[in-house]
């Protein structure tokens, strides 16, 4: 298609995003839907085709789907809208959060990380070590450094290490290698609760469901969950006899070689240490009786973040700011992402309300489908959903419809775990493997060296099914325990 064709393509494409966000709106409402009702489902699915047609701009969509909702019935009109818009407190940590990682980039102490890993002497002649290492470092990494920046710079390196190995186009251990690396770091920022993916949505869950998890109960579900899951793929590899024994010669001086910290650099890791350390230490102080319980509940998590950053922009080493704030803006900051959730989390209350008729006319129709089931069976049904439709579509499109649905069932009456399910939800909504439309990280594993996209769908296929089993033998068991 040639580039008059890809942009009359496009600009049908935006007509349809056009038509649900203002048009959806005259359709006359059904199953106990209000006109306000169809009116944010309609920005809703606007969005969601938005998102999915034109994933490297977001932007445009999020802001849209806006403007849209101001011409809605929406309670209190466009002021209390705009107010409500950015009033969670988790869209000011997520920018915090990016311009912290951004600062660390900007240092570039994320390559000083990645060096130190890969050079490490005992994998040396151990081809499944290797294997270990290339699969499982980028989750380590990937809780330091901005996860698509950090595949755009590992898998150049990977396809040097498997030519030089002598694999071949198509086969199955450079696949999966690339596979588990995606997997890892998809899995990775879900390690902690106060960072990165669980703090970005946590205040949408919140909105959606009114309830979400506690740090302890994340750590004893989500975070073991997704840590055995990208730790396990070097088993799952295994079982399918992926051949690993080409590595056992690599030369591993691609990586490059092993630099020292400058003081700078130092006092930079440092404080990302003490960055998380610290975020520990007080959700422990604030749930054990202490001298000090009262004050790590004052200042809370979101405090000793806001606080670590601010000591970090005050102090200079070799002259240098420790967090230079405009650097950290350049490296980590994404419009797109805080637009999106933001907007997001907006429509999709107003979707949700009691003004909208949305869950009363939703349970009605999901009801006879899924009232013979348990609330366990139906937690399942939801998250396979989820991944399911995830790789098909944009991830965060779908997450979106997964928690509408869920939500929806929870208002309607149905006696669902909303933690349990809110974080099965996130993780599963994310696993984009299968299609370059699901997630950036199909597309780069589809735009990847040594790789055809039919050996690339067939594999990650066989991948959606490993986490499918993970989910239902570790998370499933887990939520029974802890909740």
């Amino acid at each position: 298609m040639g580039e008059a064709g890809k942009n009359k393509s496009f600009m049908i494409k935006v007509a349809i995003v056009v038509f649900f966000m203002f048009g959806f709106r005259f359709i006359p409402p059904f199953g106990g839907m209000t006109p306000y009702g169809m009116a944010t489902l309609g920005i809703i699915i606007g969005m969601v085709i938005g998102w999915s047609v034109d994933p490297a701009n977001m932007s445009w969509s999020s802001l849209l789907g806006l403007v849209a909702l101001c011409l809605t019935d929406y309670p209190g009109g466009i002021t209390t809208m705009l107010t409500n818009l950015m009033a969670d407190s988790s869209l000011m940590l997520m920018c915090i959060g990016m311009v912290m990682v951004g600062g660390v980039m900007a240092a570039n102490v994320d390559g000083w990380l990645i060096s130190k890993i890969m050079n490490l002497p005992f994998a040396k002649g151990k081809p499944w070590i290797i294997t270990l290492l290339l699969v499982f470092a980028p989750y380590i990494l990937s809780i330091f450094i901005t996860a698509n920046l950090l595949i755009v710079f590992l898998f150049p390196i990977y396809a040097k290490l498997f030519i030089n190995a002598g694999y071949k186009t198509g086969d199955k251990y450079v696949i999966h290698v690339y596979i588990g690396a995606c997997l890892s770091v998809l899995c990775g920022p879900y390690l902690l609760p106060f960072l990165g993916m669980p703090l970005a949505f946590s205040g949408m869950f919140r909105g959606y469901f009114g309830d979400v998890w506690t740090y302890g109960s994340y750590f004893l579900t989500v975070s073991i969950f997704t840590f055995v899951m990208a730790l396990g793929y070097v088993l799952f590899m295994r079982l399918l006899r992926c051949d690993a024994s080409k590595m056992i010669d690599t030369d591993f001086s691609v990586f490059g070689e092993v630099t020292t910290l400058s003081k700078h650099q130092k006092y930079v890791l440092g404080s990302l240490l003490v960055f998380v350390l610290g975020s520990i230490l007080i959700v422990v102080l604030g749930n054990v009786p202490n001298p000090l319980m009262g004050i790590a509940n004052k200042i809370s998590v979101m405090g000793w973040m806001i606080l670590v950053v601010v000591v970090m922009i005050l102090v200079r080493v070799e002259g240098k700011q420790l967090l230079n704030f405009a650097q950290g803006t350049v490296h980590g900051f994404s419009w797109d992402i805080i637009l999106l959730v933001a907007s997001a989390t907006l429509v999709g209350k107003a979707l949700t309300s009691a003004e909208s008729g949305f869950g009363a006319a939703l349970t009605s129709l999901v009801a006879p489908i899924l009232g013979g089931m348990s609330p366990l069976m139906i937690m399942i049904v939801i998250c396979v959903f989820t991944i399911i439709i995830t790789n098909a579509c944009n991830n965060m499109a779908t997450l979106m419809i997964a928690l509408t649905l869920a939500s929806a069932l929870i208002a309607g009456g149905m006696p669902l775990n909303g933690p349990a399910l809110a974080g099965g939800i996130l993780v599963m909504s994310m696993m984009g493997l299968v299609l370059p439309s699901s997630s950036m990280y199909g597309a780069f594993i589809h735009t990847a060296q040594l790789v055809t996209p039919g050996a690339v769908i067939k594999n990650a296929i066989l991948s959606v099914l490993y986490i499918i089993f993970c989910f239902c033998v570790i998370y499933v068991p887990l939520c029974q325990i802890v909740y």
